[in-house]
């Protein structure tokens, strides 16, 4: 997905990318490596991003200074996203979906 390059510049901050061979140059927050990131991490990220956390998802990302995400299509995230006044859809197919966060 080309547009993930084209959306990215250094002022956005780094996405939630949920696998790190989709954009291997874009710099992330989390990548979907678990040996990285250990597995308390992995839990909570796992648990915001198909929204069944006790940390609801637009927390997570403000705590973790999220400017947007890379997520595969069908993320129960990407609909929250969708509803929440602070994030924009950038771009979607048929793979994955970003969104921002507007400033």
């Amino acid at each position: 997905m080309r547009a993930a390059l084209r959306i990215w510049h250094p002022g956005l901050g780094n996405p939630i990318q949920e696998d790190h061979r989709m954009y291997a140059r874009i710099p992330t927050f989390f990548d979907g490596r678990a040996e990285l990131f250990g597995g308390d991490f992995i839990k909570r990220y796992a648990e915001a991003v198909s929204l069944r956390g006790e940390e609801p998802l637009d927390h997570f990302l403000d705590r973790h200074g999220i400017g947007w995400t890379l997520l595969r299509k069908g993320q129960p995230a990407n609909k929250l996203l969708g509803s929440l006044p602070g994030w924009r859809p950038a771009f979607s197919d048929d793979v994955a979906t970003i969104f921002v966060r507007r400033h």
